[in-house]
C-alpha cells in the first residue's frame, strides 16, 4: 500500500453503502477497466506482492479521482476548565478566615469569644463549600451521562469497544517462572 492509503487524513468520499445505483456503476466501470489494466499475462508474470501493491495503488488513485477526498474533521480544541466561581469565592473566604484566626492566635486570643465566632463562621463556610462542590460534581456527572448517551446513540459499536478497551496498556506482571509451579503443585 502506498503512503496515501495509510494516511488517516486522506479518506475517500465513497457513496453510501445503501446507494445501489452508485455501487452498480462502480462495479460496471471496474469490470471493464480491471481486465484492461491487469491482463492475464501481467498477472502471471508479476510477483504477487508487487501485483497486490499495484492493485491497491490503482484502486486508491481511481477512487480518489472518481469520488474525491472527505474533508478532514479537525478535533475540537479542549477548552481548559475554568474553576467554579462560587467555589473559588468560598475558598478565598475560608483562607481569609484561617488568616484571621491565626492572627488572633498570634495575638494570644486563642479560645476567646472572637476566635469561637470565627471558628463557627469557618465551619459554616466549610459546609457551604462541601454542599456546593457536591452540587457541582452532581451536575458534571449528569452532563457526562448525557454526553455518554449521545455517544452511544451516535455509534453503539464504537461506544462498546471504547467502554471495554484495556486502558492500562503495557502493564506486565513479572514473577519468577518457578513461582507458578510452586503454587499449582500445592493445589493438587
Amino acid at each position: 500500500m502506498s503512503d496515501s492509503t495509510l494516511n488517516q487524513e486522506l479518506r475517500i468520499n465513497f457513496p453510501k453503502p445503501g446507494d445501489k445505483k452508485a455501487w452498480k456503476s462502480i462495479n460496471d466501470h471496474l469490470t471493464v477497466i480491471l481486465p484492461q489494466r491487469f491482463s492475464a499475462r501481467k498477472i502471471a508474470s508479476t510477483p504477487s506482492s508487487d501485483l497486490a501493491k499495484e492493485f491497491d495503488d490503482f484502486l486508491h488513485s481511481r477512487f480518489q479521482e472518481t469520488f474525491g477526498i472527505k474533508p478532514v474533521a479537525l478535533p475540537k480544541p479542549a477548552f481548559p476548565q475554568k474553576p467554579h466561581r462560587g467555589l473559588e469565592r468560598l475558598r478565598q473566604r475560608k483562607k481569609e478566615m484561617v488568616r484571621a484566626r491565626k492572627a488572633l492566635h498570634t495575638a494570644g486570643l486563642k479560645g476567646s469569644e472572637a476566635d469561637n465566632i470565627l471558628h463557627q463562621k469557618w465551619l459554616a463556610l466549610v459546609r457551604a463549600h462541601s454542599r456546593l462542590s457536591a452540587a457541582v460534581r452532581k451536575k458534571a456527572a449528569a452532563k457526562n451521562g448525557v454526553a455518554q448517551q449521545k455517544m452511544f446513540k451516535k455509534n453503539p459499536f464504537a461506544f462498546g469497544t471504547n467502554l471495554f478497551k484495556n486502558t492500562k496498556k503495557g502493564v506486565e506482571i513479572r514473577f519468577p517462572s518457578k513461582k507458578p509451579l510452586r503454587i499449582f503443585q500445592h493445589i493438587s
